[in-house]
């Protein structure tokens, strides 16, 4: 069997944490990917995030989260996730640019950066392509 690989909208069954403290923002990151297809879990504070997480019994698949977040930046809520959810993808986006808003080695494999304001097409490209990058379905919690 062949998986597509578009950044079109698709029917898919992984879930995408959207952690973004602008609420306009995370309602229309929320609402192009549930389009999309994907569940989607959203939460305005890395707290919020972390109490999602461990609460949930399916798996995430991407983690998107804005860089500049109140308390814990979006890499430092990256590790704590990715520390308890191997195979974990992460996707930052920040109003700054990658070498601005990422400090160096920050991101890396299962990673990207999307700066703000972005089209639907690249959201949906880029969570694609992490989701593509190769992680066995049943690493990733998959069917």
């Amino acid at each position: 069997m062949s998986e597509k690989k578009s950044a079109g909208p698709t029917r898919s069954a992984e879930t995408i944490l959207v952690v973004e403290d602008d609420e306009p923002i995370r309602n229309a990151v929320r609402r192009i990917l549930e389009t999309a297809g994907y569940r989607v879990l959203a939460a305005a504070t890395p707290m919020e995030a972390i109490e999602l997480a461990s609460s949930r019994q399916v798996p995430i698949h991407v983690l998107l989260t804005d860089v500049g977040l109140l308390g814990v930046t979006g890499p430092q809520l990256a590790k704590l996730l990715v520390a308890d959810r191997p195979g974990l993808r992460v996707l930052y986006i920040s109003g700054h640019s990658e070498a601005h808003a990422v400090p160096a080695g920050r991101v890396g494999p299962g990673t990207a950066f999307l700066q703000k304001p972005f089209t639907l097409e690249a959201l949906l490209r880029e969570v694609r392509g992490l989701l593509d990058q190769g992680v066995p379905r049943s690493e990733a919690g998959g069917e």
